[in-house]
């Protein structure tokens, strides 16, 4: 292989790296304006539960975190 192939291939590497980043740069963009949009839509409703927990009772018998060392 002579020093004027390995230039070619040097060249042409680094001309489909610049092609690749370029289509990959523009899904991602897609990508995050697809779920910017998808979060506008359809994001979470912060009030949902705001009145559900209004008629819970603190004294349920709830034990959090019992364990026992062996």
């Amino acid at each position: 292989m002579s020093d004027s192939d390995v230039d070619e291939l040097k060249a042409a590497k680094e001309k489909l790296t610049q092609s690749a980043q370029s289509v990959f740069t523009k899904m991602y963009e897609q990508a995050a304006q697809a779920q910017q949009g998808a979060q506008g839509a359809a994001g979470p409703d912060m009030n949902a539960q705001a009145g559900s927990n209004a008629g819970s009772n603190a004294d349920d018998d709830v034990i959090d975190g019992d364990f026992r060392e062996v």
